[in-house]
């Protein structure tokens, strides 16, 4: 063991990590996929995604991104139906 350690080669399991994964699940956090579901999808463990993703400036930003997308598509729901409700509002005035 001494020997292979020596040589440089990696004892033990090969880790799933990689910067393909990284990618993958920052772009599924991008569409606005949980962390969770999205390690999910890619069959890492959602601690290892943690351990890794907590400080990388790309995850944090996709995940911010994601987050605001998902407020500002929130805002446009709430101003549709409360016009929609404003215009149900005038129309019931209206008839009576």
């Amino acid at each position: 063991m001494a020997k292979l350690k020596a040589e440089g080669r990696r004892l033990g399991r090969p880790p799933k990590w990689s910067s393909e994964v990284k990618q993958q699940l920052i772009q599924l956090v991008e569409r606005g996929l949980t962390l969770k579901d999205a390690c999910a999808r890619v069959g890492v463990n959602y601690g290892t995604a943690i351990r890794y993703l907590s400080h990388d400036p790309d995850y944090l930003k996709a995940k911010y991104t994601a987050r605001l997308g998902r407020l500002i598509s929130m805002q446009e729901l709430n101003k549709t139906s409360l016009t929609t409700e404003t215009l149900k509002t005038n129309n019931l005035e209206d008839l009576n």
